[in-house]
């Protein structure tokens, strides 16, 4: 089960942004490691999908110049034939759009992925600018706490109550 355990604050306590993240995918699909990757002007820092006709996207990057994206996948409503998600990961964080500008854009084309959930953050403008989090499932937005699962109904498993605990709020 994908898990994103996210904080945001403006740093006092000792910081702005605490990432916890575990990816669940399918063991054998490839994926390439941790690296640096993209054109110098748009350089960012995450993993890579490997997947034929899936390749370039990413499920966690951020940029250097601190654009954040994280992907959760919801597996229990698959269709072979959506598009690949990763890149959407990608696209935010080599673009110049703003989070909320992003997923505007993005906000009509849901259909045409097999459900997921997009955080996306510009951490610039941090405390100033919130976390935007787009949930293409439910259609929610957050206040700057986040605790996720790649799930399709609203229950939290007892990975996510667990972690809840260890997690300062």
């Amino acid at each position: 089960m994908c898990l994103l355990f996210m904080y945001t604050g403006d740093g006092s306590v000792g910081y702005k942004l605490v990432l916890a993240n575990n990816r669940d995918e399918f063991w054998p699909r490839p994926t390439d490691t941790l690296k640096t990757r993209g054109d110098p002007q748009h350089q960012w820092i995450g993993g890579m999908d490997l997947e034929p006709g899936r390749e370039g996207g990413t499920w966690l990057g951020i940029s250097r110049t601190g654009r954040l994206a994280c992907l959760l996948n919801i597996l229990e409503l698959q269709r072979p034939e959506a598009r690949g998600r990763g890149g959407l990961v990608r696209d935010f964080i080599t673009s110049d759009l703003t989070a909320d500008d992003y997923l505007k854009m993005i906000a009509d084309s849901g259909e045409q992925y097999n459900p997921f959930h997009l955080i996306v953050a510009d951490l610039r403008h941090f405390p100033d600018e919130r976390l935007a989090a787009q949930f293409a499932a439910t259609g929610k937005k957050t206040d700057g706490r986040l605790i996720e699962e790649r799930s399709a109904v609203n229950v939290f498993s007892p990975h996510v109550k667990y972690g809840t605990r260890l997690v300062i709020f």
